[in-house]
């Protein structure tokens, strides 16, 4: 059976804000074909499953947690991480108010683990949360590269910091260490960005970035591949040279593995994501897709959104005059989103996560062997975890305003599935 995606408006690219929505598609197949409506085809005919074999998230959410008015617990606000201890406890890390709370099962507010500040159990930038043995917790602080350890409970246990200089000093310049993230024991991943000089030429451009792998002791760094950074174009703006990405920037993503120490590494140029364990390359997710244009109304709406980003520092006339040196890009990313589920499992999102409500969100599921199993519909939620029976995520209503809700996944007859799929 084919599956015709068919989309009505897609995610536009900002300075630091998505704004945009997306279609719908028909029901889950063997493949996809482009069609009038369509923005791009994947070819999914090499996939493992059967045309019984499905795994079916499903609509409904079992846990909603948010509300537009009503206690500050409940309300959510650019919400970065979520993650489930074993008996179903939820902790959430809220950016806005850069809180770490715990919730029940059931989504009903139990503590606040830490809030905004730079003493113990405060936080500057978290931006993910560890679920470990036990269900002791780790967060990790971007801003202040540190790694907050709580117990089963959500008492604080101790806090460790990283020495992000001996980072730096390790690394040849111009790059230098960018942001990290947590792998589960004693270990990080570090993103490294190229420092751009003043005499950066004008037009688009990617500047040179990588991935490294190390203790958090910092005793030895190992280096897991380099890749191009985010898609950026160069402007003569009133206070000199900056970047500004254009729509639908291309970037390279990074996904870890909560329980184990896998990481995957996908440039959204190419539609492949490549898989490290221990360190070293292991497996390469490919698929076959046919490359798609951004087209002129996406130009226009981020333009317009540009437009209001910037003019915070300038006159809107001269904000449209520094968007005119932005070139137009020719095609949109393969893909917008990378996540491991506990057993290695790869998904691959091909279409961004974005305010609108589409019906359903493809998903590309590998197996660790790097093997395709076939598309799962994902309801329209901004996924932050996959578990082995469920799906977390971010939805944002018409209103915008925010909601954590848990999605149940039924694995039709790929719940016999051997783990990991033999390839072929």
């Amino acid at each position: 059976m084919e599956n015709a995606l068919r989309y009505t408006c897609i995610l536009f690219v900002t300075i630091g804000s998505l704004i945009g929505c997306a279609g719908s598609a028909d029901s889950p197949g063997s493949s996809a074909r482009l069609d009038e409506a369509a923005i791009f085809a994947v070819d999914t005919s090499e996939q493992y499953w059967n045309s019984g074999d499905a795994w079916v998230v499903e609509q409904n959410a079992d846990v909603s947690i948010g509300m537009l008015d009503g206690p500050a617990h409940y309300q959510l606000y650019d919400v970065r991480a979520a993650a489930r201890q074993s008996d179903g406890d939820i902790v959430l890390v809220d950016g806005g108010t850069k809180e770490v709370r715990l919730y029940d099962t059931q989504g009903t507010f139990l503590k606040l683990l830490g809030a905004r500040g730079s003493g113990p159990g405060e936080f500057q930038e978290p931006i993910q949360v560890l679920v470990s043995v036990g269900d002791s917790l780790r967060v990790w602080d971007d801003a202040l590269a540190r790694i907050s350890r709580f117990d089963g409970d959500g008492e604080l246990v101790d806090v460790v910091s990283i020495d992000r200089g001996k980072i730096a000093r390790a690394v040849d310049p111009p790059l230098f260490p960018w942001s990290a993230i947590l792998l589960p024991g004693e270990e990080i991943v570090v993103r490294l960005v190229e420092k751009e000089g003043k005499d950066a030429l004008p037009g688009l451009h990617r500047a040179r970035s990588g991935a490294l792998r190390l203790p958090i002791d910092v005793s030895s760094i190992d280096t897991l591949m380099f890749f191009p950074d985010v898609e950026l174009a160069t402007v003569d703006a009133p206070w000199g040279r900056f970047g500004v990405e254009p729509p639908l920037a291309k970037n390279t993503l990074i996904a870890v593995q909560s329980n184990a120490p896998r990481v995957c590494i996908g440039d959204q140029a190419i539609p492949e994501v490549r898989c490290f364990e221990q360190g070293r390359p292991r497996t390469t997710a490919r698929w076959t897709a046919q490359e798609a244009p951004v087209e002129q109304h996406e130009v226009e709406i981020w333009r317009d959104s540009t437009v209001s980003v910037l003019s915070q520092k300038m006159t809107e006339s001269d904000a449209e005059r520094l968007l005119e040196q932005v070139p137009a890009e020719e095609s949109r990313p393969y893909f917008s989103r990378i996540l491991l589920d506990p057993n290695g499992y790869l998904w691959v999102e091909l279409r961004p996560v974005n305010r609108c409500r589409p019906e359903a969100i493809d998903y590309l599921v590998f197996d660790p062997g790097g093997s395709l199993l076939g598309m799962v519909m994902v309801p329209p939620i901004e996924v932050l975890e996959i578990g082995e029976e469920y799906i977390m995520g971010l939805y944002r209503d018409e209103m915008n305003v925010e909601f954590l809700r848990i999605h149940q996944i039924e694995k039709r007859h790929g719940s016999d599935l051997p783990n990991p799929v033999p390839e072929g």
